[in-house]
């Protein structure tokens, strides 16, 4: 795992693979009365807006498969879940490490964020980096951070 800065968005490819964190709230109450993932916030929200209709698929996925990791390949996003419901407080560290043993053993190159870092409120140096580390041993996992404005 190597850490860079910057934009997430910026190393779109179809020669990589961009991890976007979810949840596993699903509503129904859409005009289209189809199962649609709750993203409304963070990396989850600008891959719903990049990616028109892509919390309807993800909607179905969970409605019908439960809460896993998802690879959408002709989106080149893999969705994983930090926390079952949007709203909880804080992301679920026992979630995560279970979707970093299966992200682990997939090839490709994954561009991630801090997992459960931004609305999850995880600690990045504490909790979520040694678990990053110990599963994902490759460079071909690279953890970006936003730039900070001076």
């Amino acid at each position: 795992m190597i850490e860079i800065e910057g934009n997430i968005w910026d190393y779109f490819s179809i020669d990589s693979w961009v991890v976007v964190t979810t949840n596993g709230t699903v509503k129904h109450n859409n005009r289209f009365r189809r199962p649609q993932l709750v993203m409304g916030a963070g990396i989850a929200k600008q891959a719903k807006i990049y990616f028109p209709g892509v919390d309807y698929k993800l909607g179905k996925l969970v409605s019908h498969g439960g809460l896993s990791i998802e690879f959408l390949e002709q989106e080149h996003l893999v969705a994983f879940p930090t926390k079952h419901n949007w709203y909880d407080a804080t992301s679920d560290i026992k979630l995560i490490e279970g979707g970093l043993k299966v992200l682990a053993n997939h090839t490709g190159i994954f561009y991630l964020p801090r997992l459960g870092c931004g609305n999850g409120k995880l600690s990045w140096e504490d909790e979520v980096k040694p678990l990053m580390k110990q599963y994902l041993v490759s460079d071909r996992f690279r953890v970006v951070t936003p730039r900070r404005e001076p």
